[in-house]
């Protein structure tokens, strides 16, 4: 014998209660996307201000070091939120005396922080006064700011739970949704179900894949936060 149809009760209160969880779900995965973009965006004109003001206060052969160290910084931390070692890119913009260095620490970020935070101190030696050596300064601590923003957004993810209770929620509801509304429909529950699960699970897929930025890839394996494109601009 055919299921009997449910009434359509249950559904209309389990679907605004749905809805709240797929929107708080993708709400929060998106403003973790959204925060991660805008640091870089602070990496960006950051490190552009950092060189600017490195040639304005030295000559171009003494402030090489400095500048050289900002070209590499977004290259270092793009690798260390990805959990990689560009180390072939390192050393085409670093002297090989800094490559080894850095290959040495665990913490890449935070060694080259420490060393502009050293070479802008040192400026004092090539005539750059305490006011400009304060300018570049903090530069550098805006980019350790930046730094430790971007690890806060990779070291706290999304909790699993809540993850999981949504996928389970939706999974139930779209289960159960054709036996109360086949009665009123008949056939055209099939291209209706069809539609809403497509729309249903696209929002729920959109929050996993924009939840972590920074490792988080695309079709053809495109990374989500062009990070790589954005080391050449700078």
């Amino acid at each position: 014998p055919p299921l009997p149809p449910l009434p359509p009760l249950p559904h209309q209160l389990l679907g605004s209660a749905l809805g709240l969880l797929l929107v708080f779900r993708t709400n929060a995965a998106y403003d973790r996307f959204w925060e991660a973009r805008k640091q870089w965006g602070v990496v960006t004109s950051e490190c552009r201000a950092l060189a600017g003001h490195a040639v304005t206060f030295m000559t171009p052969q003494q402030a090489l070091p400095l500048l050289s160290l900002t070209a590499a910084f977004p290259v270092v931390v793009k690798s260390y939120l990805r959990g990689e070692r560009d180390s072939r890119r390192l050393k085409a913009l670093l002297a090989p005396s800094e490559v080894l260095a850095l290959d040495a620490v665990v913490n890449q970020p935070q060694y080259v922080l420490a060393r502009l935070r050293q070479l802008a101190q040192a400026a004092r030696q090539v005539g750059v006064s305490e006011k400009e050596r304060e300018v570049l300064l903090k530069s550098v601590g805006v980019l350790g700011e930046c730094v430790s923003t971007c690890e806060r957004i990779y070291n706290t993810p999304i909790p699993l739970s809540y993850s999981r209770h949504t996928s389970r929620f939706l999974i139930f509801y779209a289960s159960t949704l054709p036996l109360a509304i086949v009665g009123a429909l008949g056939w055209a529950t099939v291209p209706v179900m069809a539609t809403l699960c497509w729309a249903l699970f696209g929002i729920l897929e959109i929050g996993n894949l924009i939840e972590e930025p920074f490792t988080a890839y695309e079709s053809q394996r495109r990374p989500l936060l062009p990070l790589t494109e954005v080391c050449r601009t700078i």
